[in-house]
């Protein structure tokens, strides 16, 4: 294409983790504040012609199925969402404000895609890990998932962007190449270009995985902005994409989706009213379902539980009772037993082995609205 290459200073990368409150509230403002003529999301290009089935008023979470299929075999992929993830709160956004909301990722049968079960299941590398457990360490948490919830629910909204764009930084270095992701790295980076040229002189707002948005931005300062095709699918290959009902036990980290957050359920509640209001209703929830399975849970061991959590949070300099607080101040004041194996979210998907643990994962990974479940 002729003409001047697109400035990319009115491109604004959002890198998020998938799935988080945090990141969906940070995107929804930001949306909100640039009013931009794109909207570019994280997820198949080939499904833009359909993205007016995502806003039919599907009961969340739902998913972009999508497969590939010849005569040697298939493969599938899912591209999830949930009310609190970030790319749905993008989607959800741009309409509110008039943007043109477009995918701008590979689709799933692109041979540069490779085999990925899910779209979003970022293979972050030893380095990165062993930054993160130095991080953790440094910050006194026990785990990724209590890394975040410090560095990230925890913030306000103030702090989220700068402590995002630290975290991310950590995990891949600026500038630093990833061989498995450059193929769509460089399609984001071109789509993001051609939307400049498109834009004129608005904004663009591009929402995907923080592992990829330094090299997103990189790759759209080079673009000339003509809009990226992906490869034609062989003549014997059958591809589609199709909107699907999923379910919070699938976005469960704690089940093996790398890209999720631990307990979904909980973390809806996050979503609609903050941490506080969070850890009230998972007390309240979980007494009443260790009480219905016959499990005796006094008044004594309730308060004791609260004042404990409430403790452990002080102690933490947390600002509110966070989910780490909060299993742990139930270790404490509800398992009464011992435990012949760590719980479920220090053993990675362990069985829970216990009553309490299962209803505290059970009652995490629900994906009703109800006050109650059952174990």
């Amino acid at each position: 294409m002729s003409g001047p290459a697109p400035d990319s200073g009115r491109l604004t990368v959002i890198g998020v983790r998938h799935h988080s409150p945090a990141c969906a509230g940070l995107v929804r403002r930001r949306i909100a504040a640039l009013r931009p003529a794109f909207v570019l999301i994280e997820g198949p290009v080939d499904f833009n012609p359909h993205l007016p089935d995502l806003a039919l008023g599907h009961d969340l979470p739902v998913a972009i199925f999508s497969f590939r299929a010849d005569a040697t075999g298939c493969a599938a992929s899912y591209t999830p969402f949930c009310a609190f993830s970030p790319e749905w709160q993008a989607l959800e956004a741009g309409r509110a404000v008039g943007a043109q909301t477009l995918f701008c990722d590979l689709p799933a049968w692109d041979p540069a895609f490779g085999r990925r079960a899910n779209r979003y299941a970022d293979p972050h590398g030893a380095r990165a890990e062993a930054a993160e457990r130095a991080l953790a360490a440094a910050l006194g948490v026990a785990d990724q998932d209590a890394l975040w919830d410090v560095l990230a629910e925890a913030a306000s909204e103030a702090e989220l962007p700068a402590r995002l764009d630290r975290y991310f930084a950590l995990l891949r270095p600026p500038g630093t190449d990833d061989p498995a992701e450059a193929a769509r790295e460089r399609f984001m980076g071109a789509y993001a270009a051609h939307a400049l040229r498109a834009a004129g002189d608005r904004p663009v707002v591009l929402v995907c995985g923080g592992w990829h948005a330094d090299a997103v931005r990189r790759h759209a300062a080079q673009a000339d902005g003509t809009r990226p095709e992906p490869a034609p699918p062989e003549p014997d290959l059958r591809t589609g994409s199709y909107v699907v009902p999923y379910a919070y036990l699938r976005l469960d980290r704690f089940s093996g989706y790398a890209a999720g957050m631990p307990a979904p359920g909980y973390y809806e509640r996050v979503a609609e009213a903050g941490l506080a209001p969070a850890a009230d209703w998972a007390m309240t929830a979980i007494t009443a379902a260790l009480r219905e399975a016959g499990q005796v849970v006094s008044t004594a061991d309730r308060i004791a539980w609260r004042v404990h959590a409430e403790a452990l949070a002080r102690l933490r300099a947390h600002p509110a009772i966070l989910r780490a607080d909060l299993i742990d101040a139930a270790l404490a004041a509800l398992v009464k037993d011992a435990l012949d194996r760590p719980p479920a979210w220090a053993a990675g998907g362990a069985a829970p082995g216990h009553p309490a643990l299962a209803a505290i994962c059970l009652l995490y990974t629900s994906d009703a609205a109800d006050d109650t479940i059952n174990v």
